[in-house]
């Protein structure tokens, strides 16, 4: 589907097979089966609602499901352009993707109440959100599986001061002994979606650099330019990077190691190799939900080490269900059909919203016209 305003692709967000949802409940409003196909334009204006034209959501049925599935537009944007056009707006803070991430769900019942809309009309109204927030909470709680993370920094940038001067060293990159005893970084896999994300690093810096350059006195100039001289040999860095065997072999010891020492071996560009590795590592745990040769690669202790920051426990993504504190609801009378969180394992950031219902009025769900949805932000 196209937008109303500039008739450009929307990013596709969410699949879900009714035929696998519980059938209780509010749940006999949706299809018995088919899928639901969620699309919203994420532009960075964020000014979606009933008339935006912004989003669509889409039933296909059983019958009519496809293969194979469909490619993306070629004239798809990147995520928060600005309207009508094809970049990111903010390159810096927000993901450049044009497709959101594959990962697989799993509908999970939750009981849930909110205070009626004649208790909000009273002072019980707090107490009752209070109580609705509680038994929400109490539900998820329940749900949760018996976990104990071993949550560990896998690298990081030291940066210490000299005693003397007081001014900061050259900084350089640290690893986790554990994850390097286990071979880190695993595969040439890794490594290659490090790469691709060390020279986006490396640019990022050098465009920041130049704006500060600019800005600086004529004085100061000189000390940018020779910082700008350094990022040029970045290349040479890559270009030291030890021979790897096939992408999803894991490593010997000995290329391992070889690769760590490649890694902490350029102080110049430590910041850099840093955030790198840190979003790449990431990027890895995405690909690995339905790359099975690359998931068989790496260890448990990887994915015990980012799970904690990967996990969406706290902000939990919601099919119907009805309006009350836990859920950072839009409110207005229509019902939530989906509400998805900030999700930072997704590159769910929605900019200063907490996150973006679909929603749709009671009879047009009933009904089936989901081409009568649309989206709106929820509060923070």
């Amino acid at each position: 589907p196209r937008t109303k305003s500039h008739d450009q692709p929307m990013h596709f967000w969410s699949q879900i097979d009714c035929g696998d949802l519980p059938r209780t409940g509010a749940y006999h409003a949706l299809p018995k089966d088919g899928l639901l196909l969620f699309f919203f334009d994420l532009d960075s204006d964020i000014t979606w609602n009933k008339t935006s034209g912004a989003s669509r959501v889409i039933h296909v049925p059983e019958d009519r499901i496809p293969g194979e599935g469909a490619r993306p537009p070629v004239d798809l944007p990147e995520m928060y352009h600005a309207a009508g056009k094809q970049q990111n707006l903010y390159p810096d803070l927000y993901t450049t993707r044009k497709v959101a991430p594959w990962w697989p769900i799993a509908a999970r019942l939750v009981e849930v109440f909110s205070p009626t809309r004649a208790d909000l009309r009273h002072q019980e109204a707090v107490t009752g959100a209070d109580m609705a927030y509680v038994h929400f909470t109490a539900q998820m709680a329940a749900l949760e599986q018996d976990h104990s993370y071993d949550e560990r920094p896998l690298i990081e940038y030291q940066r210490p001061v000299d005693p003397n001067t007081g001014k900061y060293k050259t900084g350089y990159v640290t690893l986790d002994a554990p994850i390097a005893e286990a071979g880190f970084p695993f595969c040439k896999s890794v490594v290659d979606i490090f790469k691709e994300r060390f020279r986006k690093e490396i640019e990022n810096s050098r465009e920041v650099l130049i704006r500060r350059r600019d800005a600086a006195e004529p004085k100061e100039r000189a000390r940018y330019d020779d910082k700008l001289a350094t990022l040029t040999l970045a290349d040479n860095f890559l270009g030291r990077l030890p021979w790897l065997p096939e992408p999803n072999i894991p490593f010997s010891a000995e290329t391992a190691t070889a690769v760590q020492n490649w890694l902490t071996s350029a102080p110049h560009f430590a910041k850099e190799i840093w955030a790198a590795m840190h979003k790449a590592l990431d990027d890895v745990v995405r690909k690995s939900v339905h790359d099975p040769a690359l998931c068989a690669c790496l260890p448990d202790l990887f994915f015990e080490s980012l799970a904690p920051s990967l996990a969406n426990a706290e902000s939990p993504h919601m099919l119907l269900g009805p309006d009350q504190n836990a859920t950072t609801t839009a409110g207005g009378s229509d019902v939530r059909l989906l509400l998805l969180n900030n999700d930072p394992a997704l590159e769910f950031m929605f900019c200063d919203a907490s996150g973006i219902e679909f929603r749709i009025g009671e009879d047009d769900l009933k009904t089936g016209r989901f081409d009568r949805a649309y989206i709106v932000a929820t509060g923070a």
